[in-house]
């Protein structure tokens, strides 16, 4: 089992995108990933490679600390709306690049939102982070048939929201 350094070198990126999708905002995902590692600092001696991989264990871990997260910051009154566009660098795009990029992120969290919770995240977890549909129902601990049927909805949605995105791009481009 490799140190708490090394597990944080080797799968920073997964935690905070997971973090990410989980619905932690932007603002407070260092906060929240530095719990998460925390936890899996104090929780290694647990882990168990016979019953889980361990990304499977840290998406259990960041699912728990995200909901956590959530919870308190509804019982403090706290939600901000997470911000529309992540910081842009300005010389490496134009700025018609820039609004194009921050008006796809607008539209995919848009389109997201629209989803259930059980369906984005069934959805975010095979499509961006490129896990199994076995890892998917060990981690949401659900039968695999279940991720397919998720998945199979989740994208049906999202095909509909990107074709009504569509249309009401060419209805305004014609009315212009």
């Amino acid at each position: 089992m490799p140190d708490i350094v090394e597990l944080y070198r080797q799968h920073r990126a997964f935690v905070w995108g997971s973090l990410s999708r989980l619905g932690v905002r932007s603002e407070d995902l260092e906060d929240v990933l530095q719990d998460v590692f925390i936890t899996v600092h104090r929780r290694l001696s647990e882990f168990d490679s016979n019953r889980a991989s361990l990304r499977t264990w840290l998406f259990v871990i960041c699912r728990g600390i995200a909901s956590n997260h959530r919870r308190s910051l509804q019982a403090r009154h706290a939600a901000v709306a997470q911000s529309a566009a992540e910081p842009l660098h300005v010389d490496d795009v134009s700025p018609e690049e820039a609004a194009a990029r921050a008006q796809a992120k607008v539209r995919l969290e848009s389109i997201l939102a629209e989803m259930s919770f059980e369906k984005r995240i069934t959805f975010l977890m095979y499509e961006v982070d490129r896990m199994s549909t076995e890892d998917i129902a060990e981690i949401l601990g659900i039968e695999r048939g279940t991720v397919f049927s998720r998945l199979h909805a989740a994208r049906q949605e999202f095909e509909r929201a990107v074709r009504r995105l569509q249309l009401l791009d060419l209805v305004k481009e014609k009315s212009t």
